[in-house]
C-alpha cells in the first residue's frame, strides 16, 4: 500500500510502537511486496529513513520531503541506469512526549495511558535527582548548592527551555576542568536538547 509520494518517489510509511515492534503488518507487507514484485513494478532501490528525537509525524514528513527533494535533484543529474526504480520507507516512531494524539505514531505516548505516562515521568525524574544527590562532594568545586538547584529544575526539563538552559549551566558550573575540556568540543548551544543531553553525560562520567 503506497500511502503517497515524496519528490516523485513512492512513499511507504512504517509506524513503530513504543515497544519497538511494527504497528501495522499491512505497512510491512506493502514494503516487502514492493521490493519482491516482478517486472517493472519491482522497487530496485529502497531508501529507509527515520526521524530523530522530539519529532511528531508532521515534523518527520517535513524532514523527509526536504531531504528527498534534494536527492531527486541529485539523481536527475546522475548516470544511474534508467531501469532502476526508487522508493522510500519512512519510519515513524513515538519520539515526542507531548504532541497531539493524531500526530503520535502507533499510538505512542497516548497508548501508554495518562496514569502510566505520569508514573514513567515520575520514575525518570527521581532517577535523575538520585544521581544528582549522589554526586554531592564528588567534585573539587563546591557543588551542593548547585546540585540542589538542579534537582529543583528536573520537573521542568521536559517543556521549559529556560529550565533546560539553567540546568546545563548548573552542571557545567561544578565540572572539573579536565572533564569540561574533554566535553568542550561537543558542547552545543546552551539550552538546546543536545546541550541538555551533554549535561547529563557530564555528570554520568562521575557516577
Amino acid at each position: 500500500m503506497v500511502t503517497d509520494a515524496i519528490a516523485g518517489f513512492a512513499f511507504y510509511a512504517l509506524e513503530i510502537t513504543k515497544e519497538g515492534t511494527v504497528f501495522s503488518p499491512q505497512q510491512r507487507e506493502a514494503i516487502l511486496n514492493a521490493v519482491s514484485a516482478g517486472g517493472t513494478a519491482r522497487v530496485t532501490d529502497l531508501f529507509v529513513i527515520s526521524h530523530g528525537w522530539n519529532n511528531d509525524m508532521a515534523d518527520a514528513r517535513v524532514l523527509y520531503k526536504q531531504l528527498f527533494k534534494n536527492i531527486a535533484q541529485l539523481l536527475a543529474g546522475s548516470r544511474a541506469p534508467g531501469n532502476r526504480k526508487f522508493a522510500i520507507a519512512g519510519v515513524f516512531w513515538p519520539s515526542k512526549k507531548f504532541a497531539d494524539e493524531d500526530l503520535i505514531p502507533a499510538g505512542g505516548a497516548a497508548s501508554m495511558g495518562a496514569a502510566a505516562a505520569a508514573t514513567e515521568r515520575s520514575r525518570s525524574a527521581k532517577a535523575i535527582k538520585d544521581k544528582l544527590e549522589r554526586l554531592k562532594g564528588t567534585f573539587d568545586r563546591p557543588d551542593a548548592e548547585a546540585l540542589e538547584k538542579a534537582k529543583v529544575l528536573v520537573a521542568k526539563l521536559d517543556d521549559s527551555p529556560n529550565a533546560q538552559r539553567e540546568f546545563v549551566d548548573l552542571i557545567r558550573s561544578v565540572l572539573p576542568t579536565s572533564v569540561f575540556t574533554r566535553l568542550a568540543h561537543v558542547f552545543p548551544q546552551p539550552g538546546s536538547r543536545a546541550a541538555l543531553q551533554t549535561g547529563y553525560q557530564a555528570f554520568e562520567l562521575h557516577h
